[in-house]
């Protein structure tokens, strides 16, 4: 097992993610905050606790088959990360709702999937430029008719007309995709988005599949190239500039209240906490 020090991350060899780059892409302020400064929102905090629960729970359920084994796991890791019982969307009550909505939905489905592995890491070099690494977890590797397939769960407040659009390029359907035929020098067939609605009442998950032909492969690690390349500049000037259309994007940035006051200590101190980013613990 290898624990990919947070210390490299921006160091001679610079560690990404998916995540982390298109933090970047979006703002460069705003990736300065997390990936630098280790800035998290303590608000933030409970979506994030509860889209790992979920993600524990699902996980359980395709690797067993078992709709009892998963809820005991959502039961088990909720009461870790201090889900509330009741009263919230994210209660254990209502997850467990959400749970079995989907376990119904896709329980045919399931049947006629193959299960290769689950959670799957890679930590690989970035072809064409040096020392840079790209990091991943693939939620669940299957095969149908013998043809390999990777799905990514998400969990989501709301699932709009134009989610697909959204996601369509994805940075991370197309690295993972390279990945997964990198480490199992095997062709990848499609590439699932599993997503999961987070809401008190109504239930709904959709999934629809996406290939990555070549020509968007390249168009990724291009990508990552030309990123890892800013963020060193970035790194080396010290100046992370602001993109003032991200400001409201997705409901708001979670930095807009330190970086839009001169005097931000305040405001960091009573609403965040340090917490420092450190890429997936890969095999």
């Amino acid at each position: 097992m290898t624990d990919v020090s947070p210390e490299i991350k921006f160091g001679d060899t610079l560690m990404l993610d998916c995540t982390s780059v298109g933090d970047f892409q979006s703002c460069h302020r705003y990736a300065r905050y997390r990936y630098v400064d280790c800035l998290s929102p303590v608000e933030a905090k409970m979506a994030l606790s509860f889209g790992h629960c979920v993600h524990e729970a699902l996980f359980t359920w395709y690797d067993t088959g078992d709709q009892a084994a998963a809820l005991l796991r959502w039961n088990a890791i909720c009461d870790e990360n201090n889900i509330p019982l009741d009263g919230d969307k994210r209660s254990k009550t209502n997850g467990a709702a959400i749970l079995l909505h989907y376990f119904g939905q896709y329980n045919v489905e399931r049947k006629r999937e193959e299960r290769l592995a689950g959670e799957v890491g890679f930590c690989l070099p970035v072809p064409g430029i040096e020392r840079v690494m790209i990091a991943g977890r693939m939620d669940y590797l299957y095969t149908v008719s013998g043809n390999l397939r990777i799905r990514d769960h998400k969990t989501a407040s709301q699932i709009g007309s134009n989610y697909t659009y959204n996601v369509n390029p994805s940075l991370a359907a197309a690295v993972y995709t390279w990945a997964a035929e990198t480490v199992l020098e095997r062709r990848v067939e499609m590439f699932d988005f599993d997503v999961v609605l987070v809401a008190k009442e109504k239930r709904e998950a959709i999934r629809f599949p996406v290939m990555r032909s070549q020509w968007k492969i390249d168009s990724a690690l291009e990508d990552l190239r030309m990123a890892a390349r800013d963020i060193r500049s970035k790194v080396a000037s010290g100046a992370w500039d602001r993109n003032l259309k991200h400001c409201s994007s997705y409901g708001g940035c979670q930095y807009h209240a330190i970086c839009t006051t001169e005097n931000p200590a305040p405001i960091i101190q009573s609403m965040f906490t340090i917490e420092p980013w450190k890429p997936y613990v890969v095999e």
